[in-house]
This record gives structure tokens, C-alpha cells and sequence, in this order.
């Protein structure tokens, strides 16, 4: 920590010495019992609390405060006008900018950063390397762990916890208990092939924004403009595109995909490498068995009719496809209707049947007791 530098007295108003290795650049408040080590540069304006632990070569810049019983390490910076609260630690070389806010207790990792204008609550932790960025509120009580990117203006809610190299996108709002795994992205720009179907467009998608008690697993990419409601479980790969939206409750299993301009239902289950067309319904209590896929195109790429045609399928309120099951574009399952395993259909499902085949055909009514009511 190199020779400890203790200023007895609550202002320090002279300009140190080269032979004191203390730069007060003007005025400043300096409690008694705290303690200054070498090398350290105090700003004009700058108050340091009863206790506090300043080590060598730190920046306080003007008007910056740190709280009573703050540590700040070797190298770590304050901006103008930044708080530090009390007792919150500050690791070598982090960095709080300009006008940010630090709370009580927060922890700083090894050259993490916080940016301009910021706010970060109480008792969180930002570890090594993560960068938090201009305008981000984080809650009370998160964790945003290594090498995470908290981009301009996002907002965490309490109790979030961000894995490790985590990308959320500028404006993207995660609900308070989320936890969104390592290197999983959330909140990006879709991006249009250059011989794309779509129609072109320069204006940028909404951001994302997750409810309460979300779950993001790792690799799991959510563009912008998804809406995710409360308690819904992403797992590891899944992919949720731009102009999505998932109803509470909902689990969307590992390596699933769902494409643009969806809407998926409350308490429904999507398993493993499941694929929902663009244009797509699946409305409450669907059940998409593991490779299931939908279909929009009928003209399969070709022929300049497929742009007016494009259709998703639909499934109605209680609706279950089997494994391993194709639907063909525009095609809707009535509610309670099941398809079985491995099926192709081809026409509308019946409510509360059950289709078979390849073309898939009726092949009785759904039990009473399989049905939601």
C-alpha cells in the first residue's frame, strides 16, 4: 500500500509537497482517521469519510466523495463528482466516471468500471473487468460477474445476476431476480442478409425487456424488441428473435428457436431444438415436443408469390404437437388438438382430436382426461 499518509485535521486547504507524494489540488474535506497512502491526487471539492482507505496512486477527481469506511486500491479512479459509499471497496485500477453513483457497499472488481452518470445499489458486486456503462441502473443487491458488458442505459432490477462475458445492448430493462448465464446476449440488432425476404428497414428494433424471475441460459442470444414476461426459463442456445413475445411461465428449451414477429402463449413448454416459424401463434398451454418444426414458405424460396403468403401456423389454447412433427405454413391447430409423433399436417387440426400420419389424419378424439378442463 506504500507509506501511509494520515491528514489530522477535517480540511485540507494547502497544496502538498513533491517530499509528500499527496496532491490536494485546492480545498478538500478530509476526515481525521482517514488514511491517505502515496502517490494518491485529491481533486478541489473532494470529501473523504471517517475511515477511509485511500492506497497508492489513486485519482480523485473534483468533487468527488467517498463514504466513511470506503477502500479504494492502487490505481483506482474517481471522475468529477462521483460517489463512493460508505464501506463499498474499490479493487486496482477500477474506474467510476463522472456523476456515477456507488451506494453502500457495492464492490468494485479489478479494473471494472462503472460509467458516467450510473447508479449502482447497495450491496452489489461489479467483478473484474465488467464495464457498466453510461446511465445503467443496477439494483440492490446484483452480481455482474467477469468480463460482463452492461451497455448505455440499461436497467437491472434488484437480486440480477449477469454470468461471466454476459452482453446486454443499450436500453435493455431485466426484471428484478433474473439470472442470465455466461456469454449469453441479450437486446442485439438484428442484422438482414443481403438476400434476405424481409423487407429492409433502417429503424432500430425496441429494446429487449424481461419481466421478474426470468432464467437465460448460457449462449442464449434474445434480440431486441423480444418481450419476455415474468418466470420464464430460456435454456442454454435457445435463440428468441426480434418482435417476440413470451408469456409468463413459459420454457423455451435448450436450442430452441423462435423466429421474428411470434407471440407464445403463458405456461408453455417448448423442448429441445423445437423451431417456430416467423408469423407464428402458440397460444396458453402449448406443448411443442422436442423437434417439432413449422413452416411458413409454401413456394419454398421461389417465385416472387411466396412474399404475399407468407403465413405462420397457429396453435390454439391447449394444443400439443408430438416429436419429430412437421407443420406446413398457415396451417392451425384447434384447441386441445394433439398431433401425434413424427406427423406431417397438411390441413387445419380439429378441436380436441388426434391427427396421425404423413399426410396426418384423424385418428380419435383427445381422452377427457387429458384435456385442460
Amino acid at each position: 500500500m506504500g507509506r501511509p499518509f494520515v491528514v489530522n485535521g477535517s480540511t485540507a486547504t494547502k497544496m502538498m509537497t513533491s517530499r509528500d507524494t499527496v496532491v490536494i489540488q485546492g480545498q478538500a474535506s478530509i476526515d481525521p482517521t482517514a488514511s491517505i497512502s502515496a502517490f494518491v491526487t485529491i481533486g478541489n471539492g473532494v470529501t473523504i469519510g471517517a475511515g477511509a482507505i485511500i492506497e497508492t496512486g489513486v485519482v480523485l477527481h473534483d468533487n468527488a466523495y467517498v463514504g466513511a469506511g470506503a477502500r479504494l486500491k492502487p490505481h483506482a479512479v474517481l471522475g468529477p463528482a462521483a460517489v463512493v459509499g460508505a464501506n463499498s471497496l474499490l479493487h486496482i485500477g477500477a474506474i467510476v466516471e463522472e456523476n456515477a453513483i456507488l451506494a453502500e457497499g457495492v464492490q468494485l472488481g479489478t479494473y471494472a468500471s462503472v460509467g458516467a452518470g450510473a447508479e449502482v445499489g447497495t450491496s452489489s458486486v461489479i467483478d473484474r473487468y465488467a464495464s457498466v456503462g453510461t446511465r445503467v441502473v443496477v439494483g440492490e443487491g446484483c452480481w455482474v460477474q467477469q468480463g460482463t458488458d452492461v451497455a448505455e442505459g440499461v436497467k437491472l432490477g434488484n437480486d440480477v445476476e449477469l454470468g461471466a462475458h454476459v452482453r446486454l445492448y443499450p436500453l435493455t430493462e431485466v426484471g428484478q431476480g433474473n439470472i442470465i448465464q455466461d456469454h449469453a446476449v441479450v437486446g442485439k440488432q438484428p442484422v438482414r442478409a443481403k438476400a434476405s425476404a424481409l423487407p429492409e428497414t433502417k429503424r432500430a428494433k425496441p429494446p429487449a425487456v424481461l419481466g421478474a424471475g426470468v432464467t437465460v441460459g448460457t449462449q442464449a442470444v434474445l434480440y431486441a424488441g423480444a418481450i419476455i414476461e415474468d418466470d420464464v426459463f430460456i435454456a442454454d442456445l435457445a435463440t428468441v428473435r426480434d418482435a417476440v413475445f413470451v408469456g409468463a411461465k413459459s420454457i423455451v428449451g435448450r436450442g430452441v428457436a423462435i423466429e421474428n414477429d411470434c407471440r407464445i402463449g403463458e405456461r408453455c413448454k417448448l423442448e429441445t431444438n423445437a423451431y417456430v416459424t416467423a408469423y407464428s401463434t402458440l397460444e396458453d398451454d402449448v406443448f411443442i415436443a422436442p423437434g417439432v418444426i413449422t413452416t411458413n414458405d409454401n413456394y419454398m424460396a421461389r417465385s416472387d408469390k411466396r412474399f404475399a403468403a407468407f403465413k405462420g401456423v397457429t396453435v390454439k389454447r391447449g394444443g400439443r404437437i408430438g416429436a419429430n412433427s412437421t407443420i406446413l405454413p398457415g396451417r392451425t391447430i384447434a384447441e386441445e388438438g394433439a398431433v401425434a409423433a413424427g406427423s406431417i399436417v397438411t390441413k387445419d387440426v380439429s378441436p380436441a382430436t388426434i391427427v396421425v400420419g404423413a399426410p396426418a389424419k384423424y385418428l380419435r378424439d383427445v381422452p377427457a382426461d387429458q384435456r385442460l378442463e
